[in-house]
């Protein structure tokens, strides 16, 4: 049996003692608030906002409504800020060193990693260059049998709290006219507000997961940490252009990925609407 050594402290060690034991008891006070603030919020059918650490000079650079820019290590930030937003982060991967080398972007090693730095999320990446390649070329699968993979991964991605990744590459998939469909990969999965809408959800009854759940999933409840973003190779002034027809642009938040935060220089004269939010340069993610 250990007995406990008991220490009389002077004055100034009590009064020490004592500010650090009222710091913590208040942290831990505005923590159980927080949580009981989350319960509430989700028994209205609510969903609690993302906490984001982060300085303010940097929460500033992601304000606006235009496209957005930053590096890799404000990747976590950036995503919560916009899923915040109700928007669907659209990261346009500039993080490459030679645009026509076929090695993985700075961004694609990245993500297997968590994104970087703590509370790191997962991803459940789709590779939809490569299954295009699988249906139209080789004819390894059909655009019904990929709905089904898909469904399988979104379903992981529900479970496990990951983050449905569409990895586009410099490609504009058939998503509207051959990939969705509303009881295997509904095309809802763009819709922020629908996907924040599940996000730690237990009664799934009624709402759009029920449609793709069956009992065979064994999904009761979505995981907090469920998310869906999306990412192209497309040059920022060309993607409106070659996206626009399979994507609900107004649906997305632009987001240029560098590896180092360098700033790209957009053309003020573009008919790209969210470029043209932007007067010259764009200073790592601030907007006119």
């Amino acid at each position: 049996m250990m007995l406990m050594q008991t220490k009389k402290l002077s004055p100034p060690e009590f009064l020490a003692w004592y500010k650090s034991f009222i710091l913590l008891v208040g942290k831990f006070r505005a923590n159980l608030e927080e949580r009981e603030k989350a319960k509430a919020m989700r028994k209205k059918g609510l969903v609690p906002p993302y906490e984001i650490t982060a300085s303010p000079e940097t929460l500033n650079k992601f304000s606006g409504d235009g496209m957005w820019q930053c590096g890799l290590k404000d990747l976590l930030v950036v995503l919560k800020v916009a899923w915040n937003k109700n928007k669907t982060p659209l990261l346009i991967d500039m993080t490459y060193e030679d645009r026509q080398d076929s090695k993985p972007t700075s961004l694609e090693i990245f993500l297997p990693y968590g994104g970087g730095g703590g509370g790191a999320f997962e991803y459940e990446v789709l590779d939809l260059k490569m299954s295009i390649i699988d249906v139209n070329v080789k004819k390894r699968i059909t655009w019904e049998q990929l709905q089904y993979e898909y469904r399988s991964k979104l379903v992981n991605a529900l479970k496990f709290g990951k983050v449905l990744t569409f990895s586009m590459s410099n490609t504009c998939p058939p998503l509207q006219s051959k990939l969705f469909n509303d009881e295997r990969f509904p095309s809802l999965l763009f819709d922020s507000k629908k996907t924040q809408s599940v996000r730690g959800a237990f009664d799934l009854e009624g709402k759009w997961v029920s449609k793709v759940l069956n009992k065979a999933d064994d999904v009761f409840a979505v995981h907090e940490d469920f998310n869906v973003m999306a990412i192209t190779k497309f040059q920022p002034a060309d993607v409106e252009r070659f996206l626009k027809q399979e994507m609900r642009l107004e649906l997305f938040q632009p987001i240029i990925i560098t590896s180092d935060g360098t700033t790209i220089e957009l053309p003020t004269t573009s008919n790209f609407s969210w470029a043209q939010m932007a007067v010259g340069t764009l200073e790592a993610g601030n907007v006119a």
